[in-house]
């Protein structure tokens, strides 16, 4: 009989615990949870079941074509990720669990090659439309997994539960930060999460508000559409390109939506999933941002003056000469004088460290 000792147990507890906080943790626990079982492969699965995408991470040597076809179909006819399926959430199983049928004849076939033929597992996730599953795989020759690793596994499987729950939360909100919110979506920037099938997961208030005045954009659902029916074959390219839809397609990362003798606004597409963590499956697949170009400056003044120092006549300074005054008007339309004029804009060029108006002018119009 195999011995686990409580050293040995307590490593793969502290491996697990470690592992949503590295995007390669799972790999390096599951690599340790095998080793302490005498298990030939210890595999997770996560699959999203509202887009049907899968990711497996099993750190034995197994070809891209073999992991391919395991997400892409032999996970649906594993039945013993079926009969996980079933079971209550960290419930242990194993073969003397089963009752095989025919149809498992494909499983078996692409685990042949693979040299495992024991399991013992448990589902580890299953809320929000997701679906988890933990297995360690036993050999022909090694015979099914005895009491000691029974029991073994069996304390592990509530450590495994709370970290993947850690980890999902994580996952779905990396990018969410309070930097992250403070800045992109408190202060003005027109920004939406999609998931996989393009539905939008979430938006910024300005993202909200451009799409409801800006009559160029629509929601169909939970799905942004152009509102003209000229313009809905480019937004929608724009996002698959985003969501990696179709491995064929040219993506164009930004389109512009003109308005009627006017610029219109620009949408950028920015794909953010990390496409080799495994719990990368559930995050938000792309953000979308957009940019009105026909924008009154003032809030991107606001914003210079802040980042800069200026004070509020230097901003308005600054304000008027990116929309087009000269000095001279930029005088009048303060009631200043011109050189109390060129006072302030002197102290616009030193704290932004422009040399000349057009410095002034791109430094605005690069902020987002």
């Amino acid at each position: 009989m195999t011995q686990i000792t409580e050293s040995k147990l307590l490593k793969m507890v502290e491996a697990v615990g470690r592992a949503p906080l590295d995007e390669d943790g799972w790999t390096r626990a599951l690599q340790m949870i095998s080793a302490g079982l005498g298990a030939a492969a210890t595999q997770m699965e996560i699959s999203d079941l509202r887009t049907g995408e899968v990711r497996l991470d099993c750190p034995m040597l197994i070809d891209e074509t073999t992991q391919k076809l395991y997400e892409e179909r032999i996970y649906q006819v594993n039945p013993r990720s079926e009969f996980a399926m079933r079971s209550r959430l960290g419930l242990c199983v194993d073969d003397s669990d089963m009752l095989y049928t025919p149809n498992a004849a494909e499983y078996f076939d692409w685990l042949r090659p693979l040299d495992l033929r024991y399991f013992q597992g448990a589902k580890i996730l299953h809320s929000d439309g997701a679906v988890g599953f933990i297995a360690s795989h036993f050999t022909e020759k090694h015979g099914l997994p005895d009491s000691e690793m029974k029991r073994a596994h069996k304390a592990l499987i509530p450590h495994v539960v709370n970290a993947v729950a850690v980890g999902k939360i994580l996952s779905q909100s990396a990018l969410r930060t309070q930097a992250f919110n403070e800045i992109l979506l408190e202060r003005g920037g027109a920004i939406a999460f999609i998931d996989l099938r393009g539905n939008i997961v979430e938006t910024s208030p300005k993202f909200d508000a451009v799409v409801r005045n800006a009559g160029l954009l629509a929601t169909q659902g939970r799905k942004l559409v152009a509102a003209r029916h000229a313009d809905r074959a480019k937004v929608a390219a724009l996002i698959a390109s985003a969501i990696r839809t179709k491995s064929d397609l040219a993506p164009p990362f930004s389109v512009l939506l003109p308005r009627d003798g006017r610029q219109g606004i620009v949408l950028r597409a920015i794909p953010i999933r990390s496409r080799d963590s495994l719990l990368g499956v559930l995050s938000p697949a792309a953000m979308i941002a957009i940019s009105d170009l026909d924008e009154p400056n003032s809030a991107k003044c606001d914003e210079v003056a802040r980042l800069f120092g200026l004070t509020k006549r230097e901003a308005d300074v600054a304000g008027l000469l990116i929309e087009g005054y000269s000095v001279e008007q930029i005088a009048s339309k303060l009631e200043l004088s011109v050189y109390t004029t060129r006072q302030h804009l002197q102290g616009v060029f030193r704290k932004t460290g422009a040399q000349r108006q057009a410095d002034v002018i791109r430094i605005v119009s690069n902020l987002p």
